[in-house]
């Protein structure tokens, strides 16, 4: 990922937003399509029971909890592949 070296700062802050927003989607879809309900099994169609594919409201939070932390290491690497080290720079060495 030595192109994450090359991007200034602010554009860097602009991939962690642009990837906490995807992330924050992926979420939602992903929590909202295990709460879909499955239709109705063994009742009339004019019935308007469903039986709910659901999982419990723990398991909700604990699938955002996961995406809002793999945010979270993504972004400090996205920050910290910015920083110079000690041992990437050369100073400037001068001949008298």
């Amino acid at each position: 990922m030595g192109w994450l070296r090359k991007i200034g700062r602010g554009e860097r802050a602009v991939l962690i937003v642009a990837l906490g927003a995807a992330f924050g989607l992926l979420g939602e879809y992903t929590v909202a399509s295990l709460n879909t309900p499955i239709g109705w099994v063994a009742y009339a169609p004019l019935n308007q029971t469903t039986l709910s594919g659901s999982v419990s409201h723990w398991a909700d939070y604990l699938i955002l909890v996961g995406f809002i932390a793999l945010w979270a290491v993504l972004s400090l690497g996205i920050l910290r592949a910015g920083r110079r080290h000690p041992s990437d720079s050369n100073p400037p060495t001068t001949d008298r």
